[in-house]
């Protein structure tokens, strides 16, 4: 589960992204870039804490999971980043967010 709603999180965010930065002045790095760096869900791990603070029974599973989508979720960001510049990540968010270099 929690894999799928990371992959929807940056299907999401590059579709998103496609249509948001549609104009022409916008490059592919940019809008790349835009749709590798939204929030990670700070504010996510926060409230997630919440429940287990008010002492309510198996929210350890909410907790552990959001903690655990945040995390995959920037060190995904980090790898995307970095990978960016090589030719076939370049090309693949050339044809995905449907711009050229």
């Amino acid at each position: 589960m929690q894999c799928s709603l990371i992959c929807a999180v940056y299907v999401l965010r590059a579709v998103f992204a496609r249509f948001i930065f549609m104009p022409a002045e916008f490059g592919l790095r940019d809008t790349a870039l835009a749709s590798m760096l939204a929030p990670k869900g700070l504010a996510a791990a926060v409230l997630a804490a919440i429940p287990l603070q008010r002492g309510i029974a198996g929210c350890e599973m909410i907790r552990d999971a959001t903690y655990m989508v945040v995390l995959v979720s920037i060190l995904l960001c980090a790898a995307f980043v970095a990978t960016y510049p090589l030719r076939p990540v370049c090309g693949l968010y050339s044809l995905l967010l449907g711009k050229r270099e």
